[in-house]
């Protein structure tokens, strides 16, 4: 709904464009190191080719700051990480 991201929200879709081809990729997550320091996984989606994507939960997006982002897949032989994006949560009403 919105480009600004808030703690608590739920149901807001992250998108993470590769500009590679990820049609036969597996094993699709985002990578998040949350602004404490701590990194879990997002369980991903392929979207139009070659963007991720992943629809937020409960818990989530539970602090503000500056999260860190990466693409991860499996293409066939090769399993790695794509570049490091910046996502900034605010506290409501920021």
């Amino acid at each position: 709904m919105a480009n600004k991201y808030y703690v608590g929200d739920i149901g807001t879709e992250i998108v993470l464009d590769t500009k590679v081809d990820l049609t036969d990729g597996t094993d699709a997550k985002i990578k998040v190191k949350k602004p404490d320091g701590n990194a879990v996984e997002w369980d991903a989606s392929i979207k139009d080719t070659t963007r991720l994507s992943h629809v937020t939960a409960a818990d989530e997006l539970d602090q503000a700051g500056t999260y860190l982002l990466q693409a991860s897949i499996t293409l066939g032989s090769w399993k790695g990480r794509g570049e490091t994006a910046y996502m900034r949560v605010y506290e409501e009403f920021e």
